[in-house]
């Protein structure tokens, strides 16, 4: 992609609607992930999410930041892999 493809895709991300309202009216299990050293979409901004989400789990991936599907795969999975099962 461009650099022009790139900045669009950063501002439609910076310029999107908040949905934390609707947070409470969603009533499914619901499983909040990030990583420990995410800088982007951090550990509060999830704790915040879940406390809104009715009956939410919250999963902190430990040694990862924004990308912790890539970054520690096999932890991912198994929180997934848990949370499936419930």
């Amino acid at each position: 992609g461009s650099a022009a493809q790139y900045a669009a895709q950063i501002n439609a991300l910076l310029n999107r609607p908040d949905a934390a309202p609707l947070l409470p009216g969603i009533h499914c299990p619901t499983l909040v992930l990030t990583g420990r050293q995410d800088g982007w979409s951090g550990p509060a901004q999830h704790e915040a999410m879940a406390a809104a989400l009715p009956g939410a789990q919250l999963l902190i991936v430990e040694d990862s930041g924004h990308m912790c599907t890539l970054e520690q795969p096999q932890a991912v999975s198994a929180a997934l892999a848990d949370w499936l099962r419930r």
